[in-house]
């Protein structure tokens, strides 16, 4: 039996989310320890979990936790570079691409 949740559907998804879908000029990513997790789920929405990649954001920020080759690694998109104040908060050391 196939029931209706209350929740939002795939076309409605929150502002949040929303800010994730829109392109972000500014993009970095730096090396992390996978205990970040709990500062990102305190600091962001939680948008959904791929594959083992989670993806948080708000409203001019987006960041994925992603375990790779050489260890966990954050990778970052932004509307503008002061919003990369909230990941630097974190003590994570970003490398910014140009």
């Amino acid at each position: 039996m196939i029931s209706s949740r209350p929740s939002r559907t795939r076309d409605t998804p929150s502002e949040d989310v929303r800010a994730i879908r829109r392109p972000m000029p500014i993009a970095a990513s730096g090396l992390v320890d996978e205990s970040i997790r709990t500062s990102l789920e305190a600091r962001l929405q939680l948008a959904g979990e791929v594959n083992a990649m989670w993806a948080y954001g708000k409203p001019g920020l987006a960041v994925c936790l992603v375990q790779g080759n050489e260890g966990w690694r954050i990778f970052v998109g932004a509307e503008r570079e002061d919003s990369l104040a909230e990941v630097d908060a974190l003590g994570v050391e970003l490398e910014i691409y140009e």
